[in-house]
């Protein structure tokens, strides 16, 4: 199954003025966890975007400068035609079947519309709550599919399938 995890960038940054790929420059807790992961992991790994206030939709391996610039919903609003097109475009070239979303409300707004553009049958699975659930929930998304992972998020339930009602 080809997955794809969708992460919201992170107010804490590596502070260098040369330019970094993003899963570098971005320091926050999540980035720890799925760095962590990218050292450990053995064998196909998920498609990762990183939504960024800044940039919009970018993947992990982006240069990037260090920036201030915390997503608003005027900004997800501003952002949400390129990011969706984007994601149709990924969706397009990509046979995607589970959609992780690591993503603060005001980061959600930029990807309203993300299930349609889905295939027929993919999941989509909130990864949500406060911060140590969050990390908790995202590492659970990150092993569920590695031989002798973690399975606990797949018996809590959360997953939707693209085009059933929310």
């Amino acid at each position: 199954m080809c997955r794809m995890l969708i992460l919201s960038c992170s107010s804490r940054k590596k502070p260098t003025k040369e330019y970094l790929p993003a899963i570098e420059r971005y320091d926050g807790p999540a980035f720890r966890v799925l760095r962590k992961y990218l050292r450990e992991r053995r064998g196909p790994l998920p498609r990762i975007l990183i939504l960024s206030g800044n940039y919009g939709l970018i993947d992990t391996n982006t240069p990037i400068c260090d920036y201030d610039c915390r997503m608003t919903t005027p900004r997800a609003e501003e952002l949400r035609p390129d990011v969706l097109e984007r994601l149709g475009n990924v969706l397009r070239n990509s046979p995607i079947r589970s959609v992780g979303l690591c993503l603060s409300r005001d980061y959600r707004q930029a990807v309203d519309g993300l299930e349609s553009r889905l295939p027929e049958g993919a999941t989509v699975e909130a990864i949500e709550g406060g911060l140590g659930r969050r990390l908790t929930r995202l590492r659970e998304w990150l092993y569920r599919d590695v031989p002798g992972g973690d399975d606990t998020v797949a018996e809590r339930g959360g997953r939707r399938r693209a085009n059933d009602p929310a």
